[in-house]
């Protein structure tokens, strides 16, 4: 699962944000995670033409407190910035 919005991210994390390899590795691999969760919680894809705009605030609730988002804190505090960093790309 990638294209589209995904990869402008990625692109853009190490055009124009100048961002560590890892830091790119690490923000595309949770956005991922995000749309997947979102494919099997909704059934639709947020890089299908509806795209990102369709996600609500309790998508990004449940994506958060799902088992796959870890507990520890410095693991769901690298996918709260990889998705607000995401979100606020795309409102760019």
């Amino acid at each position: 699962m990638g294209g589209g919005a995904i990869d402008r991210f990625g692109k853009s994390l190490e055009a124009e944000r100048n961002a560590s390899r890892e830091t790119v590795r690490a923000y595309l691999r949770e956005v991922r995670a995000l749309r997947r969760h979102l494919v099997e919680s909704t059934g639709l894809d947020p890089e299908s033409p509806a795209g990102w705009s369709s996600v609500s605030p309790a998508d990004l609730r449940r994506f958060l407190a799902s088992p796959a988002a870890g507990r520890e804190p410095s693991t769901v505090a690298r996918k709260l910035s990889a998705v607000r960093t995401f979100f606020s790309f795309l409102v760019s």
